[in-house]
């Protein structure tokens, strides 16, 4: 708790301390007793005589009062630290499990507060109600103990005292405690060290202590309510504010309690914080929040499967890694025999792999084997698309890595870093490549003096630590140095995985890398996530399985977040289905056809406003018609038009974040655009529309911050001071406003989400050229900015957009920019692959005019041969898009030897029959999924099924890891009606 939010929540906050902690209500109440106190509290007032017979403490007490009130210091605020405190951490509220991890309960009074309140709190605990005192030797310890406390010099002073540190048991046991608690409050206000903020704080709990029914002896902290009363008085009388300057002579204290508190990390403490953080780590990182559910989903139901795709096989990658190559070798032969009985069987059904692959998660097993190896250097790169599951993957190594320790001191330490927020902090702390970045992130996120960072050191020194670099393509500005930065951590640390994006990384700087592709989601791992999802006893499971297995459906079922959506969307529109037919009245719905673009309307408009106005139509309560108006607000034409424009914009500028002041700028910009204003003449009507729109940004950051929106998440992140105090200079407000050294920042809470909205921006722009005759000119400008030497047809970065563009065109909007694509094509025939492409996204049902689609396919027809090489068949041959399948095999079937072209596809262009070494194949190098794609098109050359090369290459690919290429290879075999050919029956 002190580690995990007040350090990481703390800003200077200008109060009056002495209101906060109710000093002089507390006075007035327990010492002086001339004020009213409650029924219940007065029994266990103290008698005032018996502990001040002479009236010396009354005194004392009375003089405070005095200098306060000539002072001004009853009113006067100063600045100090305040963060998010557990408010009431006490004993009581501590537990310890039987597995020794510490547990804290009762949040009743959690909330902002001063910094030292918890401190002081558990230290008060520990001094009047741990502590029996047994005689007057105890007491006039804990005096000494007491005095030495309140006369600190400096929060980060040093505690030192040869009487105490050799104290009996019980005392030196709370003595170190108290000394471990003041390690905390010097850092925890490295920044603001005066010590009388602690003193006025010991003085609160004491105050109160006095009136404990269960503290049958309160002289300690009626002695220590005194001295700290006498502390204030004479700071008060020398320097006349309770915010005295700080002593000079101890500027090097934070580093002194950093290394006494590391100091203080013995062994079983360090094995102490190891169990603590594999804890915390099991208890955070087991389960994602659904996107559009919003359920916790366990992490073992978000699978992926890897290849190694950087010239070496998973077979000796593993073999290399952990000797298994024997048992690799016997799965092989078995794998082998099994695909040879399906393809002497015809009649029975293909064979099942063995148990091993059947599972979905074998095979990330064994990848994982591979990514969390402890052994040697293990330097890896993990790739994926858009929503493929690479942050998912990380978490699963995070999980794995911890379940697999042995208990020994070498263990393997996983964290996680995401990058996105190590950009931030190197923003915040103006860093580049040549600071230590993994230490000053440990540093920020576990406090610095703390006991996790000590841990986190101390590991990484014995060269234990497994570092998990997430989201390489979001570190924004800084991307390039955080490259370097890895690339040069990459020489010390033998364990480092980094996931990305293709378009995320320089291959250039991380050369010496293992290269890892996240691949599509198979249809043994489609059916447990969608068992588990729903549960296998769910009445309509063996629906939902069978329209995913639908044709339209089958690239997207690959994508685990398309997965989710379609999951979700299934569900309700059989259920809706159901009650129709039990309702004969009702009209039946007609079928949607989800589409990527589909999909991501229905999330992006779930995830806005919650699909919820029609909920609150019985409502009248004034909390419900609020909600109800902004529901309204966001579900409305200008904020979906705005929300395009800010997410083209940030594509574009290749961010993620959005501060309070972007989203005001491109306000500004966004009126002037004629798609969605056309009014430009009309300066009332820009007027009105600018203040709608301002208004709506207004309720929108709103909506955000309350939780009521989950398109967006929110994250905090360091501005320039200056310019925040110059900003609040104009804000109408109290003097003693705070100065904001920090700022929100929203962001999508997936990149899909941005990608999506910035296609329909283009879009919109395309169809306002198309209806006003300027399409081309539109199209130029939006495909070809100006600082871009090559467009964003084909940059990686705006694949998603590309793809998601396609669903969200009209037919003759779509029939224009396919001929676009097909007319502006350079010799690589990039454009028509990318046509094909955005085709495979929609349905030919989607198409109202059936002509169109026949000239859009016609059309791609007539530009594939004019830029047709063997190279460029090859690539559409073994292209997952079935539309450039079919195209591709017609040209085939023009050619003088179809079998020249089997050879391309299986050895790779210009190889033939003369110039063949069957040893090496180019398709074996393949990701699996391009390997089934290539071995579909073989199938449909009839020309190969006598041919005992190819033949044979079909065969060894009944041996491959992937079942769906075995079964395919198995299916291509059957398919060219080979099975009485010699090298089949010799196999």
């Amino acid at each position: 708790i002190l580690r995990k939010t007040t350090l990481l929540s703390r800003e200077q906050i200008k109060i009056n301390i002495l209101n906060d902690y109710r000093i002089i209500t507390l006075i007035h109440e327990e010492i002086l007793q001339d004020h009213p106190v409650p029924e219940k509290k007065r029994p266990h007032l103290i008698n005032i005589q018996e502990y001040d017979p002479d009236m010396n403490a009354q005194r004392i007490f009375s003089r405070f009062l005095e200098l306060v009130k000539e002072t001004g210091m009853d009113t006067q605020k100063f600045n100090y630290l305040h963060g998010l405190i557990h408010g009431d951490l006490n004993g009581m509220n501590i537990l310890i499990d039987s597995q020794d991890i510490v547990w804290v309960i009762d949040f009743a009074f959690s909330g902002r507060g001063h910094v030292l309140r918890d401190i002081t709190k558990l230290e008060s605990c520990i001094l009047y109600e741990y502590v029996q005192i047994k005689n007057e030797e105890d007491l006039s310890i804990l005096k000494r103990m007491a005095v030495k406390l309140i006369r600190a010099n400096h929060l980060c002073e040093i505690l030192d005292n040869d009487i105490l540190d050799s104290a009996c048991g019980h005392l030196r046991f709370a003595w170190n405690s108290i000394k471990a608690l003041r390690m905390y409050a010097g850092n925890y206000c490295q920044a603001d060290p005066e010590p009388i903020q602690l003193v006025v704080s010991m003085l609160h709990f004491a105050l109160r202590a006095l009136h404990f029914r269960d503290l049958s002896d309160k002289r300690l902290p009626f002695f220590v309510a005194v001295e700290c009363a006498k502390r204030l008085v004479e700071t008060l009388e020398t320097h006349r504010t309770l915010k005295p300057p700080v002593q000079k002579d101890l500027t090097s204290g934070t580093q002194r309690i950093i290394e006494t508190m590391n100091k203080h990390l013995d062994p079983a403490q360090l094995e102490y914080e190891k169990k603590r953080y594999f804890h915390d780590i099991y208890v955070k990182e087991s389960y994602v929040i659904d996107v559009i559910t919003r359920d916790r989903v366990h992490i073992a139901e978000q699978t992926v499967e890897l290849e190694l795709i950087d010239g070496l096989s998973r077979e000796q990658i593993l073999s290399q890694d952990m000797d298994v190559d024997e048992m690799q070798t016997q799965r092989r032969l078995q794998k082998r025999l099994q695909a040879l009985q399906g393809a002497m069987n015809y009649d029975k059904e293909t064979p099942q792999t063995n148990q091993d692959e059947e599972d979905g998660h074998a095979r990330f097993t064994t990848a994982m084997q591979v990514l969390s190896n402890q052994k040697g250097k293990a330097h890896r790169i993990v790739l994926g698309g858009a929503a493929s599951g690479k942050s998912c993957l990380l978490r699963k190594i995070l999980l794995s890595t911890i379940q697999e320790q042995s208990g020994s001191s070498d263990d393997v330490v996983p964290v996680l870093l995401l990058l996105i927020d190590l950009g931030r902090l190197m923003t915040k702390k103006k860093l580049n490549s040549e600071h230590d970045l993994l230490d000053i992130y440990l540093e920020n996120v576990c406090g610095e003096g703390s006991a996790r960072l000590a841990f986190f050191r101390k590991v990484r020194e014995q060269k234990c630590l497994l570092i998990l670099f997430d989201g390489l393509d979001e570190a924004g500005d800084h991307k390039i140095e955080i490259e370097k930065y890895i690339a040069k951590l990459s020489l010390s640390e033998p364990r480092i995985t980094v996931s990305s994006r293709v378009t995320g990384f320089n291959d250039q700087v991380f050369r010496d890398f293992h290269f890892y592709q996240v691949m599509p989601l198979t249809s043994e791992m489609q059916d447990q996530i969608i068992d588990t999802r729903l549960g296998k006893r769910h009445p309509n499971l063996k629906k939902i399985k069978s329209e995913l297995r639908k044709r339209q459906y089958t690239e997207i079922v690959r994508n685990p977040l398309m997965l989710s959506l379609l999951i979700s969307l299934l569900s309700k529109q059989i259920e809706k289905s159901n009650e129709e037919a039990q309702d004969s009245e009702k009209k039946p719905s007609t079928q949607e056809h989800y589409t990527r673009a589909y999909l991501y309307k229905h999330a992006v408009a779930q995830l806005l406003h919650q699909s919820s106005m029609n909920k609150f139509g019985m409502r009248r309560g004034m909390d419900d018609k609020f909600i109800e108006d902004t529901t309204k607000v966001l579900a409305s034409k200008l904020c979906y038009d705005y929300l395009k424009c800010l997410s083209f914009y940030a594509h574009s500028k290749r961010i993620r974040d959005f501060s309070p002041e972007v989203l005001t700028r491109l306000a500004g910009q966004h009126v002037k655009l004629v798609v969605y204003c056309p009014e430009q003449g009309n300066s009332q009507v820009l007027e009105q529309k600018s203040q709608q729109l301002f208004e709506m940004i207004g309720i929108l950051q709103s909506a955000v911050f309350d939780g009521r929106c989950s398109l967006f998440a929110v994250s905090k992140v360091a501005v320039d001071t200056a310019a925040s105090r110059k900003r609040l200079e104009k804000i109408p407000g109290p003097e003693d406003k705070d100065i904001e050294c920090f700022n929100y920042v929203m962001r999508f809470v997936h990149l899909s989400f941005q990608e999506y909205l910035a296609g329909l921006y283009i879009v919109d722009n395309l169809q306002y050229g198309l209806d006003n005759n300027t399409f081309e000119e539109t199209l130029k400008d939006l495909l070809y900015p100006v600082n871009s030497e090559d467009g964003i047809l084909h940059d990686p970065w705006w694949q998603g957009v590309m793809l998601s563009m396609a669903g969200s065109m009209s037919d003759f909007l779509f029939e224009k920019f396919s001929q676009f694509l097909v007319q502006t094509s350079d010799s690589t025939g990039a454009n028509i692959v990318l046509a094909g492409e955005m085709l495979a996204e929609i349905p030919e049902s989607n198409f109202q005019d059936s002509a169109s689609m026949e000239r859009i396919t016609e059309n791609m027809k007539n530009g594939f041969k004019t830029y047709y090489t063997e190279s460029n068949l090859v690539s559409a041959l073994i292209h997952q898009s079935r539309h450039l399948q079919h195209i591709a095999l017609t040209e085939v079937r023009r050619f003088s030897d179809p079998i020249q072209a089997a050879y391309a596809v299986v050895f790779g262009p210009g190889v033939d029959q003369s110039s063949v070494d069957a040893s090496t194949t180019a398709l074996a190098n393949y990701p699996w999924y391009t390997r089934a794609s290539a071995i579909q098109a073989l199938a449909m050359i009839p020309e190969i099924k006598r041919d005992p090369v190819i033949l044979g290459i079909l065969i060894d690919f009944w041996g491959d890891e992937s079942s769906l290429v075995r079964k395919s290879a198995v299916e291509a075999v059957k398919t060219l009606g080979a099975e009485m050919s010699n090298v089949v029956t010799h196999e």
